[in-house]
C-alpha cells in the first residue's frame, strides 16, 4: 500500500506548476542551444561542400592537360596513317575532358605546343615545338628536351580559376575565392 501511495504523490507532484516550470525551462535551454550551434554545424557543412569541389577542380584540371599531351604525340595514328593532330583538335579534347564537369571550362586559357605547329632552332640542340594560345592564355616557357633534335617535347599548360560554389566570404573559409590553378604536361614525340 505504501508503494501505490507513494506513486501517487509522485504522479500528483508532476502535475504541480513548479514541475511545468522546469519542463518549459529545459524546453527553452533547449531551443536555445540549437540556436546557438545550428549556424557553425551549417557553416562545416557548407565550407565541406566547397572544399569538396575544390578537389574536385583540381583532379579534373590535371588530367585535362595529360590527356591532351597524349593525343598530341599519338593521335589517332594507324599503320596507314602516321599524321599527328592539329593544334585545334588538341585544344578540343582538352576542353571537352573538363567540360562536362566544371563551369565555363571553355573559357579556360590553354596553350598548346606541339611540332605539327612547327618548331623554333630547327635541327639544333634547343629546338623546341611552336606554340598557339587560346582564350587570352599567357605564354608560358616551353621546355627543352634533353634528348633535342632528336626527340621534341610537346606541351599543353592549361589555366583554370576556381568559383566556389557557395559563395561568401563566411562560407570560404579554407578556400579563396579566385584560385587559379596552373597545370603543365609534357610529353616526348620523336622528331
Amino acid at each position: 500500500m505504501k508503494q501505490a501511495t507513494r506513486v501517487r504523490s509522485n504522479q500528483q507532484l508532476a502535475h504541480t506548476p513548479a514541475a511545468a516550470s522546469a519542463r518549459r525551462r529545459e524546453c527553452g535551454q533547449s531551443l536555445v542551444e540549437t540556436a546557438l550551434v545550428l549556424p557553425v554545424l551549417f557553416t562545416m557543412l557548407l565550407n565541406a561542400v566547397n572544399l569538396g569541389y575544390f578537389f574536385f577542380v583540381a583532379l579534373n584540371v590535371a588530367a585535362a592537360p595529360r590527356t591532351a599531351v597524349l593525343y598530341s604525340i599519338q593521335g589517332a595514328q594507324s599503320y596507314a596513317n602516321i599524321a599527328l593532330p592539329s593544334a585545334t583538335s588538341v585544344r578540343d579534347l582538352a576542353y571537352d575532358d573538363i567540360k562536362g564537369s566544371i563551369a565555363s571550362a571553355d573559357s579556360s586559357p590553354l596553350q598548346v605546343c606541339s611540332k605539327i605547329i612547327g618548331t623554333n632552332d630547327t635541327g639544333l640542340a634547343t629546338q623546341t615545338a611552336k606554340c598557339t594560345q587560346y582564350n587570352s592564355s599567357p605564354t608560358y616557357a616551353v621546355l627543352l628536351d634533353p634528348e633535342a633534335p632528336v626527340f621534341i617535347l610537346h606541351q599543353v599548360d592549361l589555366t583554370y580559376t576556381v568559383a566556389t560554389l557557395v559563395h561568401g566570404s563566411f562560407f570560404n573559409l579554407f578556400i579563396p575565392s579566385n584560385t587559379a590553378f596552373h597545370r603543365k604536361a609534357a610529353m616526348r614525340a620523336m622528331d
